[in-house]
């Protein structure tokens, strides 16, 4: 008996012994399961998702995305700025060139000019209805500053007051050759009436201008000078006008022309400006 007995005891210890290490065996699996687990991602649509919980950046991160926030406000305000900028010189340069508009407009506009003299003012008011080419030949001529500064070449008293040759020889290369076609005598040559001069040729108006001190109609009209305005203030300066005429007219249109009309006539009267009112 004793023989089975210790084969028994043997027996029941081998099985505690494998039954232990089986144990053991289970429990370190189990760790290392749990370990696996832990590092597996977690779902981005989950709350435990570290992109989702982390809302504040680390330090060196938060001093990133303040360098960020800051260049972006900075970037935003010059955007702005230069915006306000842009619409103000836009709004600037608007308000200037509709200046320069109104005041060309304005001059295109008046049909009155006066001649500033040496001897007073003499204004005058343009007719589109009695010569409408003149008139706007004329406007021209004035906005050029052609008459600033010419003589009153040729004052015949009982006659005609003239002038039309510029005190800048350029302005007279430039104009003296742009004539306008004639036009019919709507308006006939009475006193005060202003009319361009011309030769025998047909459209051969240009610059020379006269003034009628008398009624000249019936030498003048059938000639064909039309009138295009007439004197509505200071027909009495006209009338006061240096008597006096320079027939040197191609000489007194070239350079140094002016000085020898001075030196004949140094009396002699001159527009200082003229201009539209």
């Amino acid at each position: 008996m004793r023989p089975v007995i210790l084969f028994a005891i043997l027996l029941l210890a081998a099985i505690t012994f494998i039954a232990a290490g089986c144990l053991e065996t289970e429990s370190e699996s189990d760790g290392e399961a749990a370990t696996f687990s832990q590092k597996q991602p977690v779902d981005p649509a989950s709350p435990d998702d570290p992109d989702v919980i982390s809302q504040e950046p680390e330090e060196g991160d938060a001093e990133e995305s303040a360098v960020d926030e800051a260049a972006e406000e900075e970037s935003d305000e010059s955007e702005s700025t230069e915006d306000v900028t842009v619409e103000e010189e836009s709004e600037g340069k608007t308000e200037g060139e509709e200046g320069v508009i109104d005041e060309k407009e304005k001059k295109a506009e008046s049909n009155i000019v006066v001649f500033e003299t040496t001897k007073g003012d003499i204004v005058v008011e343009l007719h589109e209805e009695w010569a409408p080419i003149g008139v706007a030949h004329f406007k021209e001529l004035i906005n050029a500053g052609f008459y600033d500064g010419a003589p009153w070449f040729r004052v015949l008293d009982g006659f005609v007051a003239q002038c039309g040759v510029a005190a800048d020889p350029a302005l007279n290369e430039k104009w003296g050759e742009a004539t306008i076609k004639d036009e019919p005598v709507i308006k006939g040559n009475v006193r005060g009436t202003i009319v361009y001069g011309k030769s025998s040729l047909p459209d051969s108006r240009s610059t020379h201008i006269f003034i009628n001190f008398v009624d000249n109609s019936a030498k003048l009209d059938q000639q064909g000078f039309s009138a295009f305005g007439e004197v509505i203030e200071g027909m009495d300066v006209a009338d006061s006008l240096f008597s006096c005429e320079f027939r040197d007219q191609p000489g007194l249109a070239a350079e140094g022309g002016l000085e020898k009309f001075k030196a004949t006539f140094p009396d002699a009267d001159y527009i200082k400006r003229a201009y539209f009112k």
